[in-house]
Parts: C-alpha cells; sequence; structure tokens
C-alpha cells in the first residue's frame, strides 16, 4: 500500500504512481508517445502533439 495515496496501486494523480506504459515513439523527434498521450498517426508514421505543433504552418493567401 502506498503511504501517499493509501491505495494498491497508485492512481494516476499519486506521485508515487508507475510512468504510463511506452506505446510509440514519434518519427520526427524519436522520444516516447505514453499511453494515454495524443499523438497523430499518418501513412504508418506517429508524431507526438510536441512535433506537431512544431510542424503546423498558417495559410495565407497572397495575392498575384
Amino acid at each position: 500500500m502506498c503511504n501517499i495515496c493509501r491505495q494498491t496501486p497508485c492512481p494516476s494523480m499519486c506521485p508515487n504512481a508507475d510512468e504510463p506504459r511506452a506505446v510509440y515513439i514519434c518519427s520526427n523527434c524519436g522520444e516516447t508517445i505514453r499511453e494515454g498521450e495524443d499523438y497523430l498517426s499518418f501513412m504508418g508514421e506517429q508524431v507526438c502533439m510536441y512535433c506537431v505543433e512544431e510542424l503546423t504552418y498558417e495559410a495565407e493567401y497572397i495575392e498575384d
């Protein structure tokens, strides 16, 4: 039994809780994408949300 939350196993909000399991590796940066995290899956590639935000551009209309 945990001495902080008094539960077995610890809920995710407890500081003693196990880290969520690794599910994927980001195809762009190589960081782990863990269970419960958002990610983008595109053409067999998995990309973490940090990289999705970094790779996103705003479209602008340019007149000729």
